[in-house]
């Protein structure tokens, strides 16, 4: 059975600071399969981290 791993992250520069986030997708060989990184602007890390998630799930995913 193959399988993709997703890793995301998100951060921000203090609380409400800017902010970024990006993820990376590989196989179960951990070959790179497909990667994003994203400036999100100004949120708090929490909200970074989950802007990571949703940009993954709902933008990358609707472009092969």
């Amino acid at each position: 059975m193959d399988w993709i791993k997703l890793n995301v992250d998100g951060c921000s520069n203090s609380n409400l600071g800017t902010a970024g986030a990006g993820g990376i997708l590989r196989d179960k060989l951990g070959t790179w399969c497909k990667g994003f990184a994203i400036n999100i602007g100004i949120c708090s890390s929490v909200k970074a981290e989950l802007w990571a998630i949703y940009y993954h799930w709902f933008e990358t995913s609707l472009v092969s």
